[in-house]
């Protein structure tokens, strides 16, 4: 299959929503910590909306030459760092997905590639991520694109 990445725009937002909803859907399995309000999916909306018109933000699809549905996405951004810290803004990638059924053909290592050299050109000196520990996957992709393990976040329930 032939896909094509390209930038977002508004009208591609429900179709980033629904593929985001997939990805935390399959999330949910494997960690059931991850609890979806009811709100979820139109919540997620206006966020890939509004990041699809900021000026700081990356957002890429992946839609096949054909004119078939979007089968993948990248959301990213610009971030300034507290000011005790440097370098003063690095890239954040919030949210990476490619469909199901078609993983494991370099549409997420395109986005990927494509959304850091958007975020150096905005002037991010290095970018950095959040995946769950329990999606094994997950790591595996992130580790092959040059991430390295930086911070450990922990859990406890009250």
């Amino acid at each position: 299959m032939t896909v094509r990445i390209r930038r977002a725009i508004t009208s591609d937002a429900p179709a980033i929503a629904a593929l985001w909803l997939a990805m935390m859907r399959e999330h949910r399995e494997f960690e059931p910590r991850v609890q979806l309000s009811n709100l979820a999916q139109s919540s997620y909306l206006e966020y890939a909306r509004r990041h699809c018109q900021e000026k700081d933000s990356v957002v890429l699809v992946a839609e096949p030459d054909a004119g078939a549905a979007i089968v993948g996405f990248a959301l990213a951004y610009k971030v300034r760092n507290l000011p005790m810290f440097l370098p003063e803004y690095y890239g954040f990638v919030s949210d990476a997905a490619v469909a199901a059924q078609i993983r494991g053909q370099g549409i997420g290592r395109r986005m990927v590639e494509q959304t850091c050299a958007a975020l150096r050109h905005m002037g991010a000196a290095h970018v950095q991520l959040q995946f769950y520990i329990a999606n094994q996957a997950g790591g595996r992709f992130w580790r092959r694109m040059g991430f390295e393990d930086y911070v450990a976040g922990m859990w406890k329930d009250l």
